[in-house]
């Protein structure tokens, strides 16, 4: 028997089938609680992960320093890189959102022509203008890709 919600929620998890939802019930511990609990958890050498079918299981100490370290690495280099084709539909998405935001900021700036809506202005159109130099360089990178 569970004599705290740390060992309840080990307990939990070693029975099988444990979400992060049927945990938070099962210890009545929000998500920061289950979080807090979780490090205690490590703290004592017990590393919890949540599975690909978003069952908690565990795994030992060799494979949470593995999993760490990639996840570090990751954050450090910005994630897997992005195809040419996908870094183009993601800046044009980015030159659509500016633009708007050109008109918007040029419809304020034609309202109210104070100081802070022109540099507003002067602002949305910098950021344009760098988002389509990104849009030509990506599209020239398209370019010179050979056809796979």
């Amino acid at each position: 028997m569970a004599q705290n919600k740390r060992e309840l929620i080990a307990e939990l998890i070693t029975a099988g089938g444990a979400t992060k939802e049927s945990l938070m019930a099962g210890a009545e511990v929000n998500s920061a609680g289950l979080s807090s609990q979780f490090t205690y958890l490590r703290l004592t050498g017990v590393f919890p992960v949540k599975g690909d079918d978003g069952v908690f299981g565990f795994i030992t100490k060799e494979e949470w320093e593995a999993l760490k370290a990639d996840a570090a690495s990751r954050k450090v280099n910005g994630g897997p890189k992005k195809s040419p084709e996908e870094r183009k539909e993601a800046i044009d998405k980015r030159v659509a959102k500016l633009q708007e935001a050109f008109d918007k900021a040029t419809e304020n700036y034609g309202t109210d022509k104070n100081k802070v809506n022109k540099l507003k202005l002067a602002k949305a159109d910098a950021e344009v203008q760098l988002a389509l130099i990104s849009q030509e360089e990506v599209e020239a990178e398209l370019a010179v890709e050979p056809a796979a």
